[in-house]
């Protein structure tokens, strides 16, 4: 168990190109794509929740991926397609076998 601990589950993706081959991998693993602004940085908190996901999975490196990605680094297009914005909002895009299968934008909670 302590092994899996200290294994990384979050992958960085570092070009369009990356992110066209995750989805072409998605046919094999459930594929989670965390995009974020670079003056932002990826959903720190998420990583515990991942990793718990990664440790409690039966055979995970098997059935699931988790990814983060610049969104500057994403093609025009994609970022269009998955209406991107230049605003500090976590992005959570889901793919399986090859498709989009779930867009999660968080809404932050109210302040007090």
């Amino acid at each position: 168990m302590s092994r899996k601990k200290n294994l990384q589950v979050v992958f960085p993706l570092n070009s369009d190109d990356d992110f066209a081959r995750v989805i072409e991998e998605s046919s094999k693993y459930l594929t989670v794509i965390d995009i974020h602004q670079s003056w932002c940085g990826p959903v720190s908190a998420m990583e515990p929740l991942y990793r718990k996901a990664f440790i409690e999975l039966d055979a995970p490196d098997q059935r699931i991926k988790f990814y983060t990605m610049d969104a500057e680094k994403l093609s025009p297009q994609r970022r269009t397609a998955l209406a991107v914005t230049d605003a500090c909002k976590p992005l959570f895009v889901v793919y399986k076998v090859r498709a989009f299968f779930f867009l999660l934008v968080p809404i932050p909670p109210p302040l007090t």
